[in-house]
């Protein structure tokens, strides 16, 4: 039996100049970096962008020429006030400009023709004076660029030793209070800046950030310096009773009556004092945003500063580790399943030492937390109605207006370390249409907080108007729908484990109430409370002790509130004994698994009267309650069908099974549409 040799590998001599001619290739080939072959044209755009830059700082450099005499302190030498602090800034990004544009133009010239002999230097074979000169072409290519890229390093350099101090930027921006006291004590901060304006307080708080750091850690110290409108209306000195809904909530109808008449000096308090005005219900919606972006930035900070202690200490564990087999086994295992709660759970709970594990979760607050606080948004999510839309437009488009996120809430610790985060999303004043609260389900925490939020700005964007201000849709109700994702309290982290008892429901639904009832509801707005899987049962819960709602949605939830057999169950005024008629509304996807919880019921009927009362509060926290769509006068909505294209569906599938109990709040879904339509809906 004969063999036959593939006609593709060469035979004898041919197939040995093959392979010496395959090594000499790779052996003499110069060292290309890949840059040296980019397309130019994407550092052509960025010296565009920069161009854009440049030419609204020089307007900026223009607008604020009136004020250089200011930014310069006279006793400082060496600086002439007469300069603008912009000159040194324009200059540098005038030089990375042309750093960049230099750099471009070496790619134009020398790139394209890098590309080509690197090409014909691999096609050769072993013909040496023919590699000798292709050698010597790419390095006159290669070393030409290379001078280009130092010097755009140097000029880089140069240019960044040009840039002027953040605080000289700051004080540009915002006019700031001149301070002659230490800035990290609080008492003596809050004593000179208690009477300034609140941009002049930013704009201190900017320029020194330990500043803002003293203030955030001096918390509720020094009330009595507050003005004295703002201390007693507040009731800031005392706390609020836990128990009595009815005293808690006068407080804070009280309170926000009093703050949004103080106006420019409640956010003066709420900036000098941020750990008390960030989570005080009733305080305006200004003074609360002001407060808890100063808790954002601080906590950034420490969050940044805790990483590099981290990164220290994983140097060090990884050095340790490298000495013996074992450690280094163990290392590696727990880095490769570091994503699996399991594993994450038993590390956690042993305390072993692992800077990685406590990394890896403090670089996914750190990437929230810059999310939270430099993120723009767009539009109306930032506060900004859209404008009317021309007539050729088949739907309306997004405005280019950018505007930045905005806190109600921020506690990154909270009562057991989940944190605590409300965001808002559209525009809530006297002008405002229709406002809702969303509650999310199981799992939501700090690191997770991107799902409520999305939702709820899906929310604020689909039931946006598309005519400007002042029009008559705002008679017809189409003013402006603003929406919050609401994170006030612990939710269930597990189904299995803590999503079958209603303990987190009952812990939550105070604070759901007094957030809702601090919310500055315009006049004739309607207000909406959803709940999406658990977090119904929690606003369940909040009806139970009064919540005041217009509409009340159960979307996905797995029971009405905990021991809710019925709406009778629900009382019929609130704790201030105003009258409560909300709508109710339920929706459920079929084949969601959620349908399991809710068919479940606490046999009730057997216990006699007798005890059902006095069982009643202990008995609550084992049921969830009712299947909400079995409520008296429930409006159930149906799931429908998905209205778009995507991952694993198409157009017109129905919304069903396991997928669609996440899929009901998702945008292109007649699910969605429908709660869009309940929340935007007029009274």
């Amino acid at each position: 039996m004969t063999r036959t040799r593939p006609a593709c590998l060469p035979r004898g001599p041919d197939r040995l100049r093959s392979i010496l001619g395959l090594g000499v290739s790779v052996a003499t080939t110069p060292v290309v970096h890949p840059w040296m072959r980019q397309d130019p044209q994407r550092v052509r755009d960025l010296v565009s962008q920069l161009d854009g830059h440049l030419g609204r700082l020089e307007e900026a450099r223009r607008r604020t020429a009136p004020l250089c005499p200011a930014l310069a302190p006279p006793a400082t030498p060496g600086v002439d006030a007469r300069e603008h602090p912009l000159d040194d800034l324009c200059a540098a990004l005038y030089a990375a400009r042309d750093a960049f544009g230099a750099l471009a133009g070496a790619l134009e010239l020398h790139g394209a023709s890098l590309a080509q002999a690197h090409e014909r230097l691999v096609a050769t074979g072993l013909r040496h004076r023919r590699i000798r000169a292709l050698r010597a072409e790419i390095r006159g290519y290669t070393d030409a660029l290379s001078r280009a890229d130092v010097e755009c390093r140097r000029a880089l350099e140069a240019g960044i030793r040009r840039v002027p101090p953040g605080s000289v930027l700051a004080r540009l921006a915002v006019p700031q209070v001149s301070v002659e006291v230490d800035p990290t004590d609080a008492r003596a901060l809050r004593s000179s800046l208690r009477t300034a304006p609140s941009s002049q307080v930013a704009g201190l708080l900017a320029a020194r950030p330990e500043a803002a750091e003293a203030l955030t850690a001096a918390g509720a110290t020094d009330l009595q310096l507050l003005p004295g409108p703002i201390a007693a209306a507040s009731s800031l000195g005392r706390k609020d009773p836990v128990d009595d809904s009815a005293q808690r909530l006068a407080t804070i109808e009280k309170r926000r009556a009093a703050l949004e008449l103080a106006g420019d000096p409640a956010v003066t308090a709420a900036m000098l004092w941020p750990s008390v005005f960030g989570s005080l219900d009733g305080a305006p919606v200004a003074a609360r945003v002001a407060a808890n972006r100063i808790l954002l930035r601080t906590e950034l900070g420490r969050a940044r500063r805790a990483d590099v202690e981290l990164e220290v200490r994983a140097i060090a564990r990884r050095a340790v580790d490298g000495q013996r087999w074992w450690r280094c086994a163990r290392a590696q295992l727990l880095r490769a399943w570091l994503t699996r709660d399991r594993l994450t759970s038993f590390v956690t709970t042993r305390r072993v030492d692992l800077p990685g594990l406590l990394r890896h979760d403090l670089r996914v607050r750190i990437r929230l937390y810059q999310g939270l606080l430099y993120d723009p948004v767009i539009g109306v999510a930032c506060g900004i109605r859209a404008p009317r839309p021309s007539p050729d437009h088949a739907q309306r488009a997004r405005p280019a207006v950018r505007g930045r996120r905005r806190l109600l809430l921020f506690d990154p610790g909270g009562g057991s370390g989940r944190g605590r985060l409300a965001e808002l999303w559209g525009t809530l004043d006297e002008h405002t249409g229709a406002v809702a609260v969303f509650v999310p389900g199981t799992g939501t925490a700090v690191r997770g907080f991107h799902m409520p939020t999305q939702v709820a700005r899906d929310l604020a964007e689909a039931a946006a108007p598309a005519e400007a201000p002042g029009e008559a849709s705002r008679d017809a109700g189409g003013g402006g729908t603003a929406v919050i994702a609401w994170m006030g309290a612990d939710f269930p982290l597990a189904i299995g484990t803590h999503a079958l008892f209603a303990r987190f429901a009952l812990a939550a639904a105070p604070a759901l109430l007094d957030f809702v009832a601090g919310l500055p509801m315009p006049t004739g707005a309607p207000l909406t409370v959803l709940g999406h899987s658990y977090g119904g049962t929690i606003i369940g819960a909040a009806e139970s002790v009064g919540l005041r709602a217009d509409r009340v949605v159960h979307i996905a939830s797995p029971g009405a509130g905990p021991g809710v057999r019925g709406a009778a169950d629900y009382p019929v005024v609130d704790p201030l004994g105003r009258p409560r008629r909300p709508v109710r509304f339920a929706l459920t996807a079929p084949g969601d698994p959620i349908v399991w919880a809710q068919r479940f019921e606490a046999p009730w009927w057997v216990v006699p009267d007798v005890l059902r009362r006095r069982l009643r509060r202990w008995g609550a926290g084992l049921s969830l309650g009712v299947d909400p769509a079995r409520l008296a006068g429930v409006r159930l909505l149906a799931a429908g069908a998905w209205e778009v294209d995507g991952p694993g569906h198409r157009a017109g599938d129905p919304v069903v099974g396991p997928a669609a109990h996440a899929a009901v709040t998702a945008r292109g879904t007649q699910a969605f549409r429908r709660l869009v339509e309940v929340v935007g809906a007029p009274l």
